[in-house]
Parts: structure tokens; C-alpha cells; sequence
């Protein structure tokens, strides 16, 4: 499984096969990391608030809204924060994009533990797994852009290479 990744990284020209499944595997990993530090801190805390005060929570049904809220404001955040890395170009602006789409799509979890940290109903808690399941099915889609992206030269490799080529005709035609 790593293998394949470090042959996606070490290849000077990768196919889009080896792009695509690399960038899967980053961002389901990401995705799978954040998530589950999200439900263990959530289920500490829980389990810390139950010990000290028993099951029963007051928390008022506005702050869980304000939390589905901000982690729906994640979604467009974190695809124009991914377009902006990737916008260059080349392997490392693919997985920076990659990285940085499921960190941030990943923080509806976060949103989530909290959630039912605080004692949301169960419709909110319900609303932010329909929420993460969209956002994780689009970034594993979100990841055969990148992989194009990867296949793509660096911008600043093509204005080097554009300005090799101005500076070979020229000194051609100066001969």
C-alpha cells in the first residue's frame, strides 16, 4: 500500500493511475486519522462529563445548530483553500491540495464530537454524518482533479522552460 506512494513520489513523470490512488490513499488516511482523534477526544470527554456529573446535559439546541453551521461553512473553505495549493501545478501542489482538503473537511467531525459532546439531538448528530459522508465521497472524487493536477508541470517549471526556449531562439537567430 506504501509502496505505492512512494512510487507516486518518486516518479518523475507518475501515471494516473499511480496519481489517483496515491492521492485516495493520502486523503482517506488524513481523513481516517482526524476522525478518529476527533471520536476518542469526544468519547473522553463524554465519558470525563458522565464520571463528574452524571448522564443528564442542559445544552441548549442553538449552540449544536452554530456547530452544524460551522462545519458547514468548512465545505466551500476547504475546496478554495485546496484549488489555491493546487493551482500551481505538479505532485507537491497535488498533495498539498489533497492534505489540506481532507484536514479541513475532516474538522466537521470535530464539529460532531463536540456536538455530542455537549448533548445535540440526535437529528443534528444525524444531519453532520450526512454532511461528512458528502464531503468524504466528493474529496475521494475531489482526488481525480489532483491527480490531473499532478500530471500537470509546475508553473514555474513551464516559465523556465518557456523562457529556455525564447532564450534558444534568440541566440539561434542572433547567429
Amino acid at each position: 500500500m506504501l509502496s505505492g506512494l512512494q512510487t507516486f513520489l518518486n516518479a518523475k513523470q507518475p501515471s494516473y493511475l499511480q496519481a489517483v490512488s496515491s492521492l485516495r490513499l493520502i486523503f482517506v488516511g488524513m481523513v481516517a486519522v482526524q476522525t478518529s482523534l476527533a471520536l476518542v477526544l469526544g468519547v473522553g470527554l463524554r465519558a470525563w462529563q458522565v464520571f463528574q456529573q452524571g448522564a443528564s446535559t442542559n445544552a441548549p439546541t442553538l449552540l449544536g445548530a452554530i456547530l452544524l453551521l460551522m462545519a458547514l461553512a468548512q465545505l466551500p473553505i476547504g475546496l478554495v483553500l485546496a484549488e489555491v495549493f493546487g493551482w500551481q501545478g505538479g505532485k507537491q501542489a497535488a498533495l498539498a491540495a489533497t492534505l489540506v482538503l481532507a484536514v479541513v473537511w475532516s474538522s466537521v467531525m470535530w464539529f460532531a464530537a463536540f456536538a455530542w459532546l455537549i448533548g445535540s439531538s440526535q437529528a443534528v448528530l444525524l444531519v453532520f454524518l450526512l454532511v461528512f459522508g458528502l464531503a468524504y465521497g466528493v474529496g475521494i472524487g475531489m482526488c481525480n482533479r489532483y491527480a490531473n493536477i499532478a500530471l500537470r508541470p509546475p508553473k514555474a517549471s513551464q516559465q523556465g522552460s518557456q523562457h529556455k526556449q525564447t532564450d534558444e531562439a534568440t541566440s539561434t537567430q542572433a547567429s
